[in-house]
């Protein structure tokens, strides 16, 4: 066991616990709530959390040429739906989200045939 281990306050970002992760070269961290530890998270929690981000959903669906590829990336949106629900997003803010990707409102050119563009934010 390591004496003084890496830890991360549990109000840290995800990026900061992959950030001292990498500085200290270990996979794990305690989550600490204060003086008290909370949890571990690990570098794969953080990467799976990635996969099911609507942030990154949006852009790999944009970046998706085909039908099959975006028949495949649309495979995670239960979880992204799960991922927003777990984080307190209201049902309208899901439901937005949900409808935007499926909606095809990001569609990249080359899958629907259309000029470079994306929806007017405001």
């Amino acid at each position: 066991m390591t004496r003084t281990p890496v830890t991360v306050q549990l109000s840290a970002f995800g990026f900061e616990a992959l950030l001292a992760m990498a500085r200290s070269n270990v996979h794990h961290v305690p989550v600490m709530d204060g003086e008290r530890v909370a949890g571990m998270v690990t570098a794969t929690d953080l990467l799976e959390r990635r996969a099911s981000s609507a942030v990154y959903l949006v852009s790999d669906v944009y970046n998706r040429s085909s039908s099959t590829e975006l028949t495949k990336v649309s495979a995670r949106l239960p979880l992204v739906l799960r991922n927003l629900v777990e984080s307190n997003a209201t049902a309208r803010s899901a439901g937005h989200v949900i409808s935007a990707v499926a909606g095809g409102h990001y569609l990249s050119p080359a899958a629907t045939g259309r000029a470079k563009t994306r929806p007017a934010t405001g």
